[in-house]
């Protein structure tokens, strides 16, 4: 899953979602709103390991790990 400047966000509804990117002191860098998919520009964010969480309207939350190269 490494990505450089763009990161690719898909889920399996298209109802309102948003999600959010965490360093690993967990301080919230990036929070987007989106609906389907989006392309979540992160050239703001350096190199290195990242928590991610996407949330749908209804309650339902995916976590994981990302890598930026």
């Amino acid at each position: 899953n490494p990505f450089k400047s763009e990161l690719h966000v898909q889920t399996n509804n298209h109802e309102p979602s948003e999600i959010s990117i965490y360093d690993l002191v967990s301080r919230k860098l990036l929070l987007q709103m989106f609906t389907g998919s989006a392309f979540i520009n992160t050239q703001q964010l350096s190199n290195g390991i990242y928590i991610y969480e996407v949330r749908s309207k209804s309650g339902q939350l995916i976590r994981g790990k990302i890598v930026k190269e």
